[in-house]
């Protein structure tokens, strides 16, 4: 036995950013618009596409070449330039890295995937640490041959 305030208010409501609009609702006479969308970070510079290449192996449809030709401009940093953005050749720039990701609408629009990497230096730190390990067991091993011998 719910009060009857409690129930005209009470609904169920599904979000979801596949739903492609938001959801509407009134409440106490006020509209509201329930709506999940990504989060959007502003960054001080911009790239702008100025070419977009999707190149196939003749006689199919597989892919063997997606290229974005982009404009770089940071104005804080006075940069102006062109990059060139394909497969398994990103931009990395201000911590960040864009990938060539996709295409759509007739090879007119090219999809870039953002990927900021806080932790990329421990691969090669853990390599170094690794690689020292190897070299100091394989000197005590040389120095303990040499010594045998001796």
């Amino acid at each position: 036995s719910w009060p009857a305030s409690f129930l005209q208010y009470a609904s169920a409501w599904l979000l979801s950013s596949a739903l492609g609009a938001p959801q509407g609702f009134t409440l106490a006479g006020r509209s509201y618009r329930l709506a999940i969308r990504p989060a959007r970070h502003y960054l001080p510079y911009s790239l702008t596409l100025k070419d977009f290449r999707h190149d196939v192996y003749p006689g199919t449809d597989i892919p063997k070449n997606f290229s974005s030709l982009v404009r770089l401009r940071h104005p804080a940093k006075s940069e102006d330039r062109d990059v060139l953005i394909y497969m398994n050749n990103p931009l990395r720039y201000a911590g960040k890295t864009f990938f060539q990701s996709s295409f759509g609408k007739d090879d007119t629009l090219s999809v870039l995937l953002v990927v900021e990497n806080p932790g990329w230096t421990l691969p090669y730190v853990s390599c170094a640490l690794v690689a020292l390990g190897m070299l100091i067991h394989f000197l005590t091993r040389l120095k303990t041959g040499v010594a045998r011998k001796a």
